[in-house]
């Protein structure tokens, strides 16, 4: 029996090549599995971190002009924080990661809007709860 050496070579690099491919597009899917585990983790996150500013900063202000169960959103400037109901300024609920005003029509980054309900309000005590949550642009 013969032997051809050219082909035996030629198969041996063609199984070699495809077997480095599959190792390299295995190594690609487990980083693009970890990124976006990494991004889903900073996004919650963050979400979480701007919730907390914005319960923090609602026990700050005044709602005696809100009734219960009134809804309203927070807009903090370098010296005041203002509290705004649903009608008024309805631009101001939109802010980028720094609570910045933002254009919601020019800004390309992430949009997130923040709303706050007056859930108890009483001369003894208030509860406010706030929550933050990321627009999706399409």
């Amino acid at each position: 029996m013969i032997y051809n050496k050219k082909g035996e070579t030629i198969v041996s690099i063609i199984i070699t090549i495809v077997i480095i491919g599959l190792i390299m597009i295995s190594i690609s899917k487990i980083i693009e599995y970890d990124n976006n585990l990494n991004y889903e983790y900073d996004k919650i996150n963050h979400i979480s971190i701007l919730e907390k500013n914005a319960n923090i900063l609602a026990k700050k202000i005044n709602i005696l002009n809100f009734e219960e169960w009134d809804l309203f959103f927070i807009y903090q400037t370098w010296s005041e924080i203002k509290a705004y109901s649903w009608i008024q300024n309805m631009d101001y609920k939109y802010i980028n990661y720094l609570w910045e005003y933002i254009n919601t029509w020019s800004y390309n980054w992430a949009i997130y809007t923040r709303q706050c309900l007056v859930e108890k309000k009483s001369i003894e005590w208030q509860m406010i709860k706030c929550s933050v949550k990321e627009l999706i642009k399409k």
